[in-house]
Formats: C-alpha cells, sequence, structure tokens
C-alpha cells in the first residue's frame, strides 16, 4: 500500500477531536488502547501495525519505527496525530512521561511490605527515592543474624 492509500484508510476510522486536535483513531486497538491498523504489504498479506508509527512514517519519513515513542501531551493513546508523535528511545520516553505526571508510586502509601511510608519511617534516598525504614531494620537485622551463625560455625 502507498503511503496515501495507508492514510486514507487511517482517515475512514478516526475522527478529529476539536479541543486537542487528536486524530483519534475508531478502528481497532491493542489492550492497552493503542490503535491497529492491518496493511498490504509487498509481500502480499495483511500486516497489523500501530497507527502511530505509521502516521510517524507517512507524515515525516520516519525509516525505524522501533524508536518511535507517543508523545503523551494530548494523552489519548488512540491519537495518530503527527504533531503529537516525536522520535526518541524508551528512556526519554519515560522521563518525559514522569516530568509530565509525575512518577506512578508517587501516591503509595505503603512499602511493598506494608508498612506505611510516614515521615518517621520513611527515608528519601539522593537520587529521590523513598525507602523504608522499617524494611532497612529488619533486613539489617537478617544479616545480622546470619552473620553471627557463620561466625559461629567458624
Amino acid at each position: 500500500m502507498t503511503n496515501r492509500e495507508i492514510e486514507a484508510k487511517l482517515w475512514r476510522s478516526s475522527i478529529i477531536e476539536p479541543v486537542t486536535n487528536c486524530w483519534l483513531w475508531k478502528g481497532a486497538r491493542n489492550q492497552l488502547g493503542y490503535g491497529r491498523i492491518a496493511i498490504l504489504e509487498e509481500d502480499n498479506k495483511f500486516h497489523n501495525r500501530y497507527v502511530h508509527i505509521e502516521s510517524f512514517k507517512i507524515f515525516h519519513g520516519f525509516p525505524n519505527p522501533l524508536v518511535l515513542h507517543k508523545d503523551q501531551v494530548c494523552n489519548h493513546k488512540n491519537c495518530w496525530n503527527p504533531e503529537h508523535l516525536y522520535s526518541g528511545n524508551h528512556s526519554q520516553n519515560k522521563l518525559d512521561s514522569i516530568k509530565k505526571h509525575g512518577h506512578p508510586l508517587r501516591d503509595r502509601i505503603h512499602c511493598l511490605n506494608g508498612h506505611e511510608y510516614t515521615k518517621e519511617n520513611t527515608k528519601v534516598m539522593k537520587n529521590g527515592h523513598r525507602t523504608c525504614r522499617e524494611c532497612f531494620r529488619i533486613r539489617n537485622e537478617k544479616l545480622k543474624i546470619q552473620l553471627q551463625e557463620k561466625r559461629k560455625r567458624g
């Protein structure tokens, strides 16, 4: 399929959201909500492709879709407006997401072992990560006991 044919196929199953100017795909989506489209390729077989990657290839001539990530400015996973897309790696995409929306664990009020993150029980590391003081204390006690047992055995 040519770029013109792919674009026409994209528009047949899309609407424009007037407030955000998102080009919203109304066709098939994966479990995460990203648009999927069947493209007839040179081998005369249909291949399922991501709508936003096909859009980027059409409008920006992007040669390597493996490093394309969806810009979350519009927050619509089914948006394929090329102005809402950028090229970058996974790390850049994650950092960008954290800057815009905060870290996904920032609202967690308990550690993985169920201890509450209070002012007294929380240590903030140099890198900004939180650690549970109670878990740290328990871990140190276990290590201390293991070391004592090892010394007894000689």
